[in-house]
């Protein structure tokens, strides 16, 4: 396609018509001089169109490839000034033309006329002011984002108004309350006749109305002491019921989030005379159950969510306060947690099971208001998310909360918290069988069954203690997965899971600091079942990598269970390690268990460490220890499980590792004689001469070079130490014999 060419290229065609270099000047020098100085007017004077040319829409790229441009018929003129195309050598000297392939475009003096081709074409265009913001992402569709600026900004203006006024001095206190209430009330009935419009400015603008209402009430209660206690309380509560009453209404939730927030921070906002925990509490509890029936209404999530995670730390005040208070007034404090803990709880289950029955009776909002182009300013992000997250969050950490609240206002001890877990975990369960019994869409039933499970397994840790924990907490993980993979249920994998962390913690811990059987302590028969219980719930589990994870950790339990039996007698130690090494290998070979095989070599290398450890010790037939023998039996372990192996590096390695330990045997058991370099020699040619006949014989090179490997090592011994520490006569023997 053809590059437009530069505009100025226009402008130098035309004024070359007048005479450039070349062209001849007539008239004096004064004459010539207005003459370059008109000339130069005219250039400015199309400079600035240019300019404006640019800020109205320049000229983009040519529409298709190949196309030609229409030139724009030329501006008549006088036959004297009229001229053909200018060759290029009449442009000035300094001026060069890009190169371009481009058809020519018609003269700078035609741009009226090619001002609105020239519009048409394609190309970036300057965004002016506001086009700007919003393209940047400043300035959202409606204005929603600086209308929260500006009502805050409002709000900030009302407060320093007041403390402006009153360091002025210009009006009276009464003045200044009532300029207050006549500013709430002229924003809240602009911003609800705004809102009912569906102007976005609307719920803005009342929702400042209500928060200028409460700033008015409570500088006229705390700062000037205007109104009394019960007067201010009454005004705060109204103007929170304003908010309400509106947002039902219209459908604004944004108003409604307003009052409640208001509501529930009034009593925080005011100093009251007397403090009475009941009338609090009970105070909270009316409020939440304003809020449980919005909800019901409307099913306004964000409303619940705020309104749980408000109420909670108000009501911390009246139980913190109701601790050292009367029974009594415990009590009601009591009543008013449970009442919440079940609202938060129990009535979005509720509504969502009245939907599930009847859709139409019992309508889902949609992400923003009621009103068309109103955006949610308190939707918290829930919008976008799954729509039962609430109903899950609330379901997991309501009853928490209100066991947290109990034990703390009546500090309860540790049996009788775990019973409150167990009969919360009773009704969870309750309400997740009465949730499954109809159509459940939001899948809560599930949530119910977790939150009931979580909660057993806290208050069963909470009321038993020692084995008997042990024991059930080994029984709930067995039936959890059973339950689990039986129903496909990944929550209660997942909660079986987590037990068995549990049992495995108990296990360790037990292995650290318990006694073991030889002492007298019969528990370690509950290990026993852990460990047996680790290996079926990995029978049970279809995953490959699950069940692989079970079966080892079940093997690595019993090898510790094992090591702190016997770690007080080293020689049964090493027996027990070596038997197991060698059923490990025994089994792997007969089911084809690559898992067992590899983790036999466990056992292999405890043995390994043992034998070496037992090499310096005085462990040996000579002083009388018949438990030499066992290191043999390690030997001999260590090369009957390189015939089971199929691996043959690993089978190569097994074998040498018994040979090498053949061969410390024998110098450990032939060293402490009076001629002990001699004997160690003989028994050393022995073992490699056997080594030598048994390669000819089975036609096995490796034999046969490790067996001379040996002889020639002995040899070297014999030359090299044997003649310096040993009698003469052993000197004749050995040189003969090798």
């Amino acid at each position: 396609a053809g590059v437009v060419s530069p505009p100025y290229f226009q402008i130098f065609s035309q004024e070359n018509s007048s005479g450039w270099k070349g062209a001849p000047m007539a008239g004096s020098p004064r004459d010539d001089l207005e003459a370059r100085v008109a000339r130069l007017e005219r250039l400015l004077n199309r400079v600035l169109e240019l300019l404006q040319d640019l800020r109205t829409g320049p000229a983009g790229p040519v529409e298709a490839e190949g196309s030609t441009a229409q030139e724009a018929p030329a501006e008549s003129k006088p036959a004297s000034s009229a001229s053909p195309s200018r060759p290029e050598d009449q442009l000035p000297e300094w001026y060069h033309p890009p190169e371009s392939d481009g058809p020519a475009f018609a003269p700078t003096a035609q741009s009226k006329a090619s001002k609105g081709e020239m519009a048409k074409r394609p190309g970036p265009r300057l965004l002016e002011g506001p086009r700007l913001l919003e393209g940047l992402r400043i300035l959202v569709p409606g204005g929603t984002l600086l209308s929260r600026v500006g009502i805050v900004l409002l709000l900030l203006s009302v407060a320093f108004f007041f403390k402006y006024s009153i360091d002025q001095g210009w009006l009276t206190e009464w003045v200044r309350i009532a300029i207050g209430v006549i500013t709430g009330i002229a924003l809240v009935f602009l911003g609800f006749k705004g809102a009912s419009g569906g102007e976005p400015l609307g719920t803005v603008l009342a929702g400042g109305g209500i928060a200028t209402l409460f700033i008015t009430g409570f500088v006229g209660h705390q700062w000037y002491e205007l109104v009394s206690y019960p007067t201010a309380f009454g005004f705060l509560v109204a103007a929170s019921g304003l908010g309400i009453y509106l947002a039902l209404r219209s459908g604004l939730q944004a108003l409604a989030m307003v009052g409640l927030i208001g509501a529930l921070v009034t009593p925080l906002l005011l100093t009251a005379p007397t403090t009475e925990v009941a009338g609090f509490a009970l105070y909270v509890s009316l409020i939440v159950a304003a809020v449980s029936a919005i909800y019901l209404a409307r099913a306004w999530r964000a409303v619940m969510v705020v309104a749980a995670f408000i109420s909670w730390p108000v009501l911390s005040i009246a139980v913190g306060q109701g601790v050292g208070s009367s029974v009594g007034s415990r009590w009601v404090v009591q009543s008013v947690i449970g009442f919440c803990a079940l609202v938060f709880w129990l009535v979005p289950l509720m509504r969502a099971r009245l939907r599930a029955q009847n859709p139409d009776g019992w309508p889902r909002p949609e992400s923003t208001d009621a009103r068309a182009g109103e955006v949610n300013v308190f939707s918290l992000g829930l919008r976008d998310l799954a729509w039962n997250v609430h109903l899950d969050a609330l379901s997991l950490l309501m009853p928490l909360v209100g066991i947290l609240m109990s034990m703390w206002l009546w500090e309860l001890s540790r049996l009788r918290l775990g019973w409150v877990f167990l009969g919360t975990a009773f009704l969870a369960q309750g309400v997740g069988w009465w949730l499954s019994r109809s159509r459940d869409p939001e899948d809560s039933a599930s949530t119910q069954s977790f939150v009931a499970i979580s909660l057993a397994t806290v208050g069963i840790g909470l009321v038993l203690t020692g084995d008997i924990l042990y024991l059930a907490f080994i029984a709930e993980a067995g039936v959890l997965f059973t339950v689990g993979l039986r129903k496909g249920s990944k929550v209660l994998l997942g909660l079986g899971g987590v037990v068995e962390l549990l049992v495995l913690g108990l296990f360790l811990s037990r292995l650290a600091f318990a006694d073991n059987l030889l002492e007298g302590n019969l528990s370690v028969v509950f290990d026993l079942v852990a460990i047996g219980g680790a290996a079926f719930i990995g029978t049970r589990i279809n995953n490959s990598d699950g069940r692989q994870a079970f079966f080892a950790g079940a093997y690595l339990g019993f090898m510790f269970l094992i090591g702190r039996e016997l770690a007080a007698h080293p020689s049964a130690l090493l027996l027990a390690f070596v038997l197991a090494a060698v059923l490990s290998q025994l089994i792997a070979a007969r089911w084809r268990s690559s898992l067992l095989s590899n983790l036999g070599h466990i056992p292999a290398f405890v043995v390994l460490s043992l034998f070496m450890g037992g090499m310096e010790t005085s462990r040996s037939l000579w002083a009388g220890n018949p438990a030499a023998f066992y290191d043999l039996a390690a030997v001999a372990g260590a090369a009957f499980i390189g015939t089971l192996l199929l691996n043959r590096q690993l089978r190569l390695v097994y074998f040498f590792a018994a040979y090498l330990g053949l061969l410390a045997w024998t110098a450990k058991e032939l060293y402490p004689f009076e001629q002990g370099q001699a004997l160690m020699s003989l028994g050393f040619g022995f073992e490699g001469t056997v080594l030598l006949v048994g390669g000819l014989w089975k036609d096995r090179a490796l034999l046969q070079k490790t067996g001379m490997a040996t002889l020639l090592l002995v040899v070297a011994k014999v030359l090299l130490v044997d003649l310096a520490a040993v009698e003469p006569i052993w000197r004749v023997l050995l040189l003969f014999l090798f």
